[in-house]
């Protein structure tokens, strides 16, 4: 799951698991700066009111206010899948509840024992089962017969 709010303060699992959890706060911090300073979509500097693109709901999702709209004009179907120990969960959970409320088709997953990239970790069962059952989604949300 990507950051989908950037706005202060975080999230209570933000604050939980920015710390040992694989994905750290400093991480975090690095990724936003980056993309916050280095984006010419988004101002492209240093000297840009930072806040004010935490906001902007190309950044932050969950602060946009036209997804009843986007809904209407034909936003496919979500698949949200988080970590239990990701300081990203409470975003997606968050996300996914959002757009549920806005009336997209929304399936919500949350693997209760992982850490944030799990699955891209192929190598283990869990990892592998959570990219079959992302796969499943996407396959039956295009409407294309299992292989």
């Amino acid at each position: 799951m990507p950051v989908t709010d950037l706005t202060l303060p975080r999230s209570d699992s933000y604050e939980r698991f920015s710390s040992g959890y694989f994905l750290t706060r400093a991480n975090m911090d690095w990724y936003e700066a980056t993309y916050l300073t280095g984006s010419p979509t988004l101002g492209g500097s240093s000297d840009v009111d930072i806040d004010a693109l935490r906001a902007d709901p190309r950044v932050s999702p969950l602060r946009a206010t036209d997804l009843d709209a986007l809904v209407a004009a034909g936003l496919p179907p979500a698949y949200v899948a988080v970590a239990g120990f990701d300081p990203l969960r409470d975003e997606g959970i968050a996300y996914a509840r959002m757009l549920e409320r806005a009336g997209a088709a929304t399936t919500l997953r949350v693997h209760t024992d992982a850490v944030h990239p799990f699955i891209n970790i192929l190598a283990t069962d869990l990892g592998r089962r959570c990219m079959a059952e992302a796969v499943g989604a996407m396959r039956t949300a295009l409407g294309v017969d299992p292989a």
